[in-house]
């Protein structure tokens, strides 16, 4: 029986697609393949130590000390990952970005076991400071020796394998997320075409997925197509500023 050790920052109980994305996944493997399934990630409840099982998955739930944007992070990863990556053994393992650092240790502790790393987003830059100088350096730095180090890269898009990831190519897979058809299914009635649908975190540190830049394109189309409608749906402390944004 082949074990897979999954490293993300965060893990479900929490909501969001690349929770949800490395869930499916190693549930997936297990159920598929009958692989087993050992998981690293931060505890996004509580700042202690848990160990838990989940669906028949050992989960390892590390405190963070600090949180940075979006990235929980905490020096004592490097002994504590070590150490678990020493005790399980896993014949992969498989690390979830673009959110810094847990991965990064986890790649760095890898020594001979093969790594695949899934890359889920294109730059994190947000267009402010400093944060994103911190950002810069991440990526041209440790991001880039982690890119370097991967036995494969995981890319959703082909676009991005062109610009930021074109000097691995060759050790680059493109695998669009999978789609549950017992869940999504065609509505019963068609939906007008002039709808148009956002669906995700509507967070400050989430800003690289465009709302933005979406309210502005809708300004526009309605000056030609003005029955257009934008729907956003999701969660998230940015909502009020891109109400007052819209308006």
């Amino acid at each position: 029986m082949k074990k897979i050790l999954v490293v993300a920052p965060y893990f479900y109980p929490k909501i969001g697609g690349m929770e949800n994305y490395a869930l499916n996944i190693a549930r997936g493997l297990k159920k598929t393949y009958g692989w087993k399934i050992v998981v690293i990630t931060s505890n996004h409840e509580e700042k202690k130590y848990k160990e838990e099982t989940l669906e028949g998955m050992k989960i390892y739930r590390l405190p963070y000390w600090i949180k940075l944007s979006n990235t929980p992070i905490n020096p004592l990863w490097f002994f504590s990952v070590a150490s678990i990556i020493k005790k399980e053994k896993p014949d992969i393992i498989h690390g979830h970005s673009p959110v810094p650092f847990i991965a990064d240790v986890a790649l760095f502790s890898a020594k001979q076991i093969p790594y695949v790393l899934t890359y889920h987003s294109g730059s994190m830059l947000k267009g402010s400071y400093p944060i994103d100088y911190l950002i810069g350096f991440y990526e041209k730095h440790i991001l880039k020796k982690s890119f370097d180090t991967a036995r494969a890269i995981i890319s959703y898009s082909k676009e991005f394998i062109d610009t930021t990831l074109a000097p691995y190519k060759e050790k680059v897979f493109v695998i669009p997320p999978g789609i549950d058809t017992n869940l999504f299914v065609p509505p019963a009635k068609k939906l007008p075409s002039s709808t148009v649908l956002f669906v995700g975190r509507i967070e400050k540190t989430s800003t690289w997925k465009g709302i933005e830049y979406l309210l502005r394109a809708i300004r526009i189309v309605k000056e030609k197509y003005p029955d257009v409608v934008l729907d956003i749906i999701g969660p998230g402390d940015a909502i009020e500023m891109y109400k007052t944004r819209a308006k």
